[in-house]
């Protein structure tokens, strides 16, 4: 077809390393305005689709939409709306169309996208006005000073709320947060990947626990066995740059 519903396959297909690139249009299936941008729509992918770069209309309702809506941060009140995705390597590049939703504009937006002029679309929720640990609330716009500008080694679990293992490890994450406290160049983090981009750091699965060393920043760990106290401390004690005290020394003092 020149224009494709959304499918799993679809979105296997999108986000494997330097996979399909996509046109999404979001809309309202039955709704007047979203009727006429699918025409322009077709249009534009009867142009312009390739075996590398497909056309791809979807509601918001269904399970499947739901889970991508909730992801890209879609909502109703926005529809009509279009975004081109594509991977590269393994990050996940977002564009946003601001422009009005015609066939030479979407077009153009589309060529743009190909060519780099287009800018990347990086989401991010305010920086919190407080932000008490032991486990510290992290934004897309405060990554860079929180976690790369440092010599601390740094703890980043990247959630979904909707994702029942995030909610398991939550309070997991937050005791062992609470057993490395006395550990000043270590400190534990947590970003909504949901309503967050960051950067270099796409994440396509979770939770995602990261482990950015104090002294190798551009070359975190990424946490790979199972989720239990035990695996990720010693995934802790492995991947940190400074000296580490364990909880067990921690208890330990507090009983001397």
């Amino acid at each position: 077809p020149i224009v494709n519903p959304l499918s799993e396959k679809i979105i296997e297909d999108t986000l494997k390393p330097d996979g399909i690139r996509g046109l999404y249009l979001f809309r309202e299936a039955g709704a007047s305005a979203s009727e006429k941008v699918e025409i322009e729509f077709k249009k534009v992918a009867a142009s312009l689709r390739t075996k590398n770069q497909i056309f791809i209309q979807t509601g918001i309702k269904d399970v499947l939409e739901k889970k991508v809506a909730n992801y890209f941060g879609i909502e109703e009140k926005i529809l009509p709306t279009v975004e081109f995705l594509e991977m590269k390597g393994e990050e996940l590049l977002r564009y946003k169309y601001e422009g009005e939703l015609t066939e030479a504009g979407m077009k153009k937006f589309v060529e743009d996208c190909q060519s780099g002029k287009a800018k990347r679309f990086l989401k991010s929720e305010e920086e919190p006005t407080t932000n008490a640990g032991p486990v510290f609330k992290l934004v897309g716009k405060s990554f860079a000073k929180n976690v790369l500008e440092n010599d601390l080694d740094i703890v980043v679990k990247f959630y979904a709320p909707w994702c029942s293992h995030c909610k398991e490890l939550a309070p997991i994450y937050k005791t062992l947060a609470e057993k490395f406290a006395l550990n000043k160049k270590l400190k534990f983090f947590e970003v909504d990947a949901t309503k967050n981009d960051i950067e270099g750091h796409s994440v396509h699965s979770f939770p995602t626990i990261k482990l950015f060393p104090g002294n190798a920043k551009a070359t975190p760990a990424t946490f790979e066995a199972d989720l239990t106290a035990d695996g990720i401390t010693k995934f802790i004690k492995e991947k940190c740059s400074n000296p580490l005290e364990t909880p067990k020394e921690n208890e330990d003092k507090k009983s001397d």
